[in-house]
């Protein structure tokens, strides 16, 4: 199945996401996770990235940043390659890492900007890791709510921008949005676009699938748009499409 083309330009903000081929872990210990971080620097540095939010799971990594200039490929390729080579060497390893390209959702508006700042945050939460997006290390949200943690890849009084002007009242607001119930998969999809090939990006493929066929998409089209064999997409109807709900 051919792949679904990529928006690429100037000034656009994207949520980013990749993960682990077969979802095997793409990070052994906090070494690993401290390379791809300061790769993460380096490239978005060097690329003039803005970055929004980070977290890092075991199996993937969400990303949200804005591209002053059209260089998202070329910047995850250094990004995901360097960083490859560097997993595969430490671990005595010679195969793919990452299961296939990095998706990547275009960020419309500043309210769903927000949206998807809240969604990376409660990412371990939503897999049942942690009880509070607070408590998990590995997260953008800590460097923006105290800015003397350093973290090169965001600018904390940029992020807290988008909440209020007063920084003591963004922090505020930005740990209220937090505690909140874990935004649903609809937020995350803009509604102002008809193409299924968004979900499917957004979303892992049992979950966008879930949300296709309840939107009154035939099974046939989720099969297109997913790439999911439509026996796999019945069967997962049949067992219930929570049953992936921790595996996230």
């Amino acid at each position: 199945m051919g792949r679904a083309p990529r928006r690429i330009g100037a000034d656009l903000t994207y949520h980013v996401t990749i993960r682990g081929n077969r979802r095997a872990p793409i990070f052994m210990d906090d070494q690993d996770r401290r390379k791809f971080l300061s790769l993460l620097d380096d490239v978005g540095r060097s690329h003039g990235w803005e970055g929004w939010a980070w977290c890092l799971m075991s199996n993937h990594v969400h990303l949200c940043l804005t591209t002053p200039q059209p260089n998202l490929s070329s910047g995850m390729r250094d990004i995901f390659g360097q960083y490859a080579r560097f997993f595969n060497w430490k671990n005595t390893l010679d195969a793919h890492l990452f299961g296939s390209r990095f998706h990547s959702v275009d960020v419309t508006s500043d309210e769903h900007l927000t949206t998807v700042i809240r969604y990376v945050a409660q990412n371990p939460v939503r897999a049942g890791l942690v009880d509070s997006a607070l408590a998990w290390e590995w997260s953008s949200l800590h460097s923006v709510l105290k800015p003397s943690l350093r973290d090169g890849f965001i600018k904390p009084d940029r992020v807290l921008a988008l909440f209020h002007d007063r920084p003591v009242h963004a922090v505020a607001l930005l740990r209220q949005l937090i505690v909140l119930p874990s935004p649903s998969d609809e937020e995350l999809i803009p509604q102002s676009t008809p193409n299924t090939r968004a979900v499917a990006q957004a979303l892992p493929a049992r979950r966008a699938a879930a949300v296709l066929l309840d939107r009154g998409l035939t099974i046939a089209t989720v099969a297109r748009s997913t790439g999911v064999s439509r026996g796999a997409i019945r069967a997962w109807q049949q067992n219930g499409f929570a049953a992936d709900q921790r595996r996230r």
